[in-house]
């Protein structure tokens, strides 16, 4: 079972470092549609401790409260 979880946060992590996660996905979307991220103010609601698609979209916008 040690095994199986290894590999689950292998790929997540990878993921998240290649950019692949469906966050990372939009913010492209939106910089080809002209949206300025760093103009944005983002508030995350469920944020918890920011640890999942919070970190994602984070360096992308101007500022962010969770």
């Amino acid at each position: 079972m040690r095994i199986v979880n290894f590999v689950k946060k292998t790929f997540w992590v990878l993921r998240r470092i290649l950019r692949l996660t469906p966050t990372h996905s939009v913010m492209r979307s939106l910089r080809r549609r002209g949206v300025k991220l760093k103009s944005l103010r983002a508030l995350e609601l469920f944020g918890g401790y920011g640890d999942m698609t919070t970190r994602d979209y984070a360096p992308y916008v101007g500022k962010l409260e969770i």
